[in-house]
């Protein structure tokens, strides 16, 4: 199930770097789906957010704040993914052992749960950032640059 939030959210990402271009959001997918490592692809709407919208502030402070959260829910997904799990009774926990370190302990599956929920508030937030991107902005390449 993170999987499937994780990836809903990365596509919205997409969309609102697109936003933030100025170009369809085809062009979007292509540009942020190139790196591999999902931080990176953050960073590469943090890095465009300025230029693209100049004078509007607020969007600017709200979307930085969006990609801090994903930020820490990715590095969360990162743990959960990469860790070696086990288990007697899911309904008791389950036991995460990180590696290489091989340290970590017991965890109760409402973490997950919060996680699911965390990337799933992400979703909603971000579906309207990318309208109120484009009517800020606008559309096409030459906008809003002087």
């Amino acid at each position: 199930m993170i999987s499937i939030e994780n990836s809903s959210l990365e596509v919205l990402f997409a969309e609102l770097l697109a936003a933030l271009l100025g170009v369809h959001g085809e062009f979007g997918i292509l540009i942020y789906f190139t790196p591999k490592a999902a931080i990176a692809r953050l960073d590469m709407i943090d890095n465009v957010i300025e230029p693209s919208l100049a004078g509007h502030s607020e969007l600017i402070a709200e979307i930085r704040a969006i990609l801090k959260r994903a930020k820490a829910a990715i590095g969360r997904r990162h743990d959960a993914m990469h860790t070696l799990w086990a288990f007697d009774d899911p309904a008791d926990g389950v036991q995460q052992i990180l590696l290489p370190s091989f340290k970590g302990g017991e965890m109760n599956l409402s973490t997950l749960d919060k996680l699911i929920a965390d990337y799933r508030s992400l979703i909603e937030e971000v579906i309207p950032l990318i309208d109120h991107v484009q009517k800020a902005r606008g559309f096409g390449w030459k906008a809003p640059y002087r």
